[in-house]
């Protein structure tokens, strides 16, 4: 982390396990209508121009829990279309696997994911291999190489937003 905020974008780290949901379904949504958590991340989403999203892989696809806040964030609200907390945003991916390909099966899932809800998706992503070994308990990445790689993407991210602003 820490290359967008090197280049000069104003970054908010965000846990989605902060957000605790239900799974979605739309029966759900008609009885008890956007959920607290799903409402609060969607304004948190729609107050950025970007997001760079670090994800582990599972079973080759994205989180059962990143894939669930999109499907309730995607849902019109507050007199907002659905697809309004993504819809003229950018993204950028990182992922993680304690496998060697470090995740970039689901990279492919999550970039189609978001461009499909209109997001400008960069080409810049990064796939962190065996992760277990190379993300310490506080978070940080020791190996210098590797830490430049992931942070090239935030960097990437940033100047893309900031070139499209003018």
């Amino acid at each position: 982390m820490g290359g967008a905020e090197a280049a000069g974008a104003e970054v908010t780290f965000v846990h989605l396990a902060d957000f605790e949901l239900p799974v979605f379904s739309v029966d759900l949504e008609d009885r008890i209508g956007m959920h607290e958590n799903a409402r609060a991340f969607k304004k948190l989403m729609m107050e950025h121009g970007g997001f760079l999203i670090a994800s582990p892989e599972n079973n080759g696809s994205v989180t059962a829990a990143l894939k669930n806040m999109v499907d309730w964030v995607s849902r019109g609200t507050d007199g907002n279309p659905g697809r309004a907390a993504f819809s003229g945003k950018f993204g950028a991916f990182l992922s993680a696997s304690t496998g060697g390909f470090g995740g970039v099966r689901s990279l492919d899932h999550v970039r189609y994911l978001f461009g499909r809800l209109g997001v400008t998706v960069i080409p810049e992503m990064y796939p962190l291999a065996h992760a277990g070994k190379a993300i310490a308990d506080d978070g940080s990445i020791a190996d210098g190489k590797i830490r430049d790689s992931a942070r090239a993407v935030g960097r990437a991210l940033a100047g893309a937003m900031m070139r499209a602003a003018g």
